[in-house]
């Protein structure tokens, strides 16, 4: 497989050089999308992630060092920003390179003094390769053979556009999403079916990571640029984590997500007759599933949690043209009249077209009519998380037959979801109000989380402003509890569960319970 060595660049890192550091690096097809987004210390990390060395100790796990040199005026202030640059380039080099598939983030020590740090670099593997039931050079070599293989197919079908819808078909057909693998409650012993060895050696039937992946590995040995993206997409019923790929074609980028093109739709085998081209060389305003396909695909470029990247601006249409408004809707020949100026029924006109509606995710959350005041009964969940019971302090609203409705603090909730797949924090600012960042850890507690500073029933008023979600204003139910100055803002549970893609249910056996990895249903 194609693989770009980087200029060796020792490293040899200091203040008045990072001005002048060698903007070399890029991708296997000649992109620096990511790259470009790395500071002067991790554009450097970046490149000695390049050199043929450095790599051999990724397929090996192999602890290696590298060296900056000073004088460092703040020598624990640059062993941070060093630290912290590994990071962010690791992040990026995974996104050019998902043929380093075993990757799993690093551990890092910088130590030294003010004339020179050394970093030490240990790399972690997924559970497969991590515990030896699989190899790294095996696995390595099978997708390698199968890209070579795949591409050569591809190049005898003519040109870019011809390559580009070959693979694309090749894996919508040769493969069936695996339904098992995104269901399962432990995605961490089997990762295989989110590497490119699912997609391209038939071992195991791929999720979206194992499409995405393979198609950039594919294109990479095709020479056509493409990148690996990473974000959240519509699924109908809520927004899940999804990958997709964007690709460079005659100067402009389209989407490619050959997840979407493989539906299941109840129909089994590889070849299911399903198969489409809806979401092949997309432009953000082609219409796929009823929706524009960037209203329904949002890109977040976090190949490590908290490490965002972004990506280019799509062609507004389809490749090739693919979806355009209808003309204007008096098309055709002039009708011809009679002379006489009064003449009978006036000539019908075809329909007004029907557009596409925007899909309005909003009305998902349409705010329920609650007493615009009232009091506000203190109560104590227990919950189950993880098959964990946990408490979690509430209050709860009276209807009108004295049945409770439970609300909770976002804060007390982030704090106990921190760490799963349903974690999110928790952002506050004068201009934009109340703001959740879903799948980002919550790491700065104010110390009130799960002890709130009140008890007893409490006055409330109802709290009216949209609620940022991912960026998107959305209109949640909620209301206050203000206290010496300050407001606590109380949330319906379930709400949260579906604006973020966590399961909230209950049931008499286990009671209210919190399924971090699963989709939202209303089903208990």
């Amino acid at each position: 497989m194609k693989r770009m060595v980087k200029s060796a660049l020792a490293l040899m890192l200091c203040a008045v050089m990072l001005l002048s550091l060698p903007a070399v690096a890029a991708d296997k097809t000649g992109t620096k999308t990511f790259y470009d987004q790395l500071d002067g210390y991790a554009q450097g990390i970046y490149n000695a992630f390049c050199r043929s060395d450095v790599q051999g100790w990724l397929r090996t796990g192999e602890k290696f060092t590298l060296t900056f040199d000073g004088p460092f005026s703040d020598a624990q202030a640059a062993a941070n920003a060093i630290a912290q640059a590994e990071t962010w380039a690791l992040a990026a080099f995974e996104l050019d390179y998902p043929d380093f598939f075993w990757l799993r983030g690093s551990d890092v020590n910088v130590s030294g003094n003010s004339d020179k740090l050394t970093m030490t670099v240990t790399t972690n593997f997924w559970n497969n390769w991590a515990n030896g039931s699989r190899s790294v050079f095996d696995d390595e070599a099978a997708v390698t053979a199968a890209v070579r293989r795949i591409a050569g197919e591809a190049r005898a079908q003519g040109g870019t556009y011809e390559q580009l819808l070959y693979i694309h078909d090749w894996l919508t057909l040769n493969n069936q999403y695996n339904l098992a693998a995104t269901e399962s409650k432990d995605k961490e012993s089997n990762r295989v079916p989110y590497t490119p060895v699912s997609a391209l050696t038939g071992e195991e039937d791929p999720v979206c990571e194992g499409y995405a992946q393979a198609y950039k590995l594919l294109c990479d040995e095709l020479d056509i640029p493409c990148l690996y993206v990473i974000g959240y997409a519509w699924t109908g019923s809520a927004w899940g984590l999804h990958t997709w790929n964007q690709v460079l074609l005659e100067g402009q980028w389209y989407a490619v997500d050959a997840t979407y093109d493989d539906p299941t739709g109840g129909a089994s085998g590889k070849v299911s007759g399903l198969e489409r081209h809806d979401y092949f060389l997309a432009g953000a305003q082609t219409v796929a599933g009823g929706y524009y396909f960037s209203d329904t695909h949002s890109p977040t470029g976090e190949k490590i949690s908290g490490i965002p990247f972004t990506y280019p601006d799509l062609a507004s249409e389809a490749y090739g043209g693919g979806y355009t408004e209808p003309e204007d809707p008096y098309w055709g020949d002039e009708p011809e009249y009679p002379d006489d100026p009064y003449w009978g029924d006036e000539p019908e006109w075809p329909d007004e077209p029907e557009y596409p509606e925007e899909p309005d995710y909003g009305s998902l959350f349409r705010r329920q009519d609650i007493p615009e005041a009232g009091t506000a009964v203190e109560s104590i969940l227990t919950v189950t998380i993880d098959d964990e019971k946990v408490t979690l302090p509430a209050y709860a609203l009276l209807d009108e037959k004295g049945n409770p409705t439970n609300y909770v603090r976002l804060r007390d909730l982030a704090a106990l979801l921190n760490g799963t797949e349903a974690e999110f924090d928790v952002l506050w600012s004068k201009a934009t109000g109340i703001s959740i960042e879903p799948w980002c850890s919550y790491d700065h507690p104010n110390g009130t989380e799960g002890n709130v500073p009140f008890s007893g029933d409490q006055p409330y008023t109802v709290y009216l402003e949209d609620t940022l979600v991912d960026g998107m204003p959305l209109s949640l139910t909620a209301f206050q509890i203000s206290w010496e100055g300050g407001s606590h803002t109380y949330y319906q549970l379930r709400d949260l569960g579906r604006a973020m893609s966590f399961n909230v249910g209950w049931t008499r056996e286990r009671g209210l319970f919190i399924e971090p990895d699963e989709f939202y249903t209303d089903e208990d």
